[in-house]
């Protein structure tokens, strides 16, 4: 794919240009972060996550991902918040409710 090839490439992830990135869906957004992640990229995969949750600021997987994004750059505190902010928007989501519940008990 094309933008597996650009992400492998190294292309840029820095806030700027992320911000005047054509726009995507949160969930194409969402499998580049991840792709990011499985990359041992995990600065570039919290830039990409912050992105979807500011273009979607209504997106609970937004910021369910953005919670593993930094919880994998070891960020707690920072996934505790993004977690939070989850379940507020979806307090359905049980398995955004485990990682956090399992973050807090550490």
């Amino acid at each position: 794919k094309r933008q597996d090839q650009l992400i492998a490439a190294g292309g840029p992830t820095d806030r700027a240009t992320l911000d005047s990135a054509p726009v995507f869906q949160s969930s194409t957004l969402n499998q580049v972060g991840y792709y990011l992640l499985r990359h041992q990229r995990g600065a570039a995969a919290v830039a990409v996550f912050e992105l979807v949750t500011r273009r979607y600021p209504a997106s609970a997987d937004g910021f369910d991902s953005l919670g593993d994004g930094y919880a994998g750059a070891g960020r707690i505190a920072d996934a505790v918040g993004a977690y939070t902010r989850a379940l507020q928007l979806d307090p359905s989501a049980a398995a955004t409710r485990k990682k956090l519940t399992a973050l807090q008990a550490h």
